[in-house]
């Protein structure tokens, strides 16, 4: 099936205020940290795929992994979600990811020397490489970012979904609902998402969570491709001690109520035993709308892990007879595996599209019948 492709601006309602407390930094890691990339990310363009006749007008959102850059992986996998349910398919960058961080922070000449410097300071350093030095240097030193990305982020879905949904958006019209298939640290966005429910836009929505979904003290970010582990350690420490980070945002007043809910949400995501009960009712809401799929030999987010956050009969464990990753589920290769992974891309794909392909009203019908308690949320 013939798939178009279309883009649109987007423009971030969000300000933070961006500070640097410097203290042992060399004039190449001061560049880094003095670019805070306000620019490329208030001011970006999303992508959204659809098929050339499309029977069904719903929207399907999918959100990428910590530490990205490029869309590549992602088009093979929103490509099948858009052939396979024939909805839309929105590639949205989360705040300073993609097409929304400055170039330098992809620059290979640039961020070799900045990990060698991270190398040279200390010894007992792992993964440093220049595909993370961006990521891993901001976290050492300005681990604050990662919340307020997380709810720049928040914000910006938030304004999203409710242009589609009020008619607004100039290639989607006639959308109720708006599904979401995350990956990785995308799938936190998607549970705050839905656990909060931000102005009723997430009601009967549904989301389907691939190699994501744990609670963020049992995940390791120390990796070639995401941060060095200097930052994964410091990261989990700042973490770990968070209560606000209210001095560093500004939220337009007419949607500052909407954080407090989702507050609690990330808050009670970052440690598994902050606020359990809280965070127990709100998976067992999410019943039948929530899917999440671990994969055994992932190291950076446990399949285990996720299976010990979510409810019963919400995640669930795959395996390929493969070499694979958590970075790389479904290596491209020419060897003897080629079969292999393409089987394991079509079975996570294939359900994916199942659980996110039917309709609000259906997904509404279905819950009115398995559960006759009031919901609350």
């Amino acid at each position: 099936r013939e798939v178009g492709c279309y883009t649109f601006e987007f423009n971030s309602d969000f300000r933070f205020s961006h500070h640097v407390a410097r203290a042992d930094v060399t004039s190449e890691e001061k560049i880094i940290l003095d670019e805070g990339g306000e620019k490329e990310n208030s001011t970006f363009r999303y992508a959204v795929l659809v098929p050339k006749i499309r029977k069904n007008p719903e929207v399907i959102i999918l959100f990428h992994g910590l530490n990205e850059r490029h869309w590549d992986k992602y088009l093979t996998w929103a490509h099948h979600l858009v052939t396979a349910t024939g909805k839309a398919v929105i590639l949205f960058p989360l705040a300073f990811h993609m097409n929304r961080s400055p170039e330098l922070w992809s620059s290979p000449r640039t961020m070799t020397k900045v990990a060698s410097i991270r190398k040279a300071k200390s010894e007992q350093l792992e993964n440093s490489c220049f595909a993370n030095a961006a990521l891993s240097l901001r976290m050492e030193y300005t681990p604050e970012m990662f919340p307020i990305s997380g709810i720049q982020s928040y914000f910006d879905v938030i304004k999203l979904v409710a242009t589609i949904k009020s008619d607004n958006h100039p290639l989607l019209s006639n959308v109720s609902s708006v599904n979401i298939f995350a990956y990785s640290i995308g799938a936190l966005l998607a549970e705050v998402l839905l656990i909060a429910n931000p102005a009723s836009l997430f009601s009967g929505e549904r989301a389907f969570i691939f190699c994501g979904g744990a609670t963020f003290d049992e995940t390791d970010g120390n990796s070639k491709a995401i941060m060095d582990s200097k930052a994964c350690e410091n990261l989990k420490t700042y973490l770990s001690n968070l209560t606000t980070v209210d001095s560093h945002i500004s939220i337009p007043h007419h949607v500052a109520h909407l954080l407090p809910n989702a507050w609690r949400v990330f808050i009670s995501m970052i440690r598994y035993e902050n606020d359990k009960e809280y965070r127990r009712e709100a998976f067992d809401h999410l019943e039948g709308r929530l899917i999440a799929v671990g994969l055994k030999k992932d190291k950076v987010i446990p399949a285990n892990a996720i299976v010990k956050t979510l409810s019963p009969g919400t995640a669930f464990v795959e395996d390929f007879p493969f070499e694979y990753s958590h970075e790389k589920p479904f290596p491209i290769s020419k060897d003897k595996n080629d079969e292999a992974v393409q089987n394991a891309f079509e079975t996570i794909l294939s359900r994916a599209a199942l659980h996110l392909g039917e309709n609000k009203k259906n997904t509404l019908q279905n819950n009115l019948i398995l559960n006759h308690k009031p919901h609350h949320s």
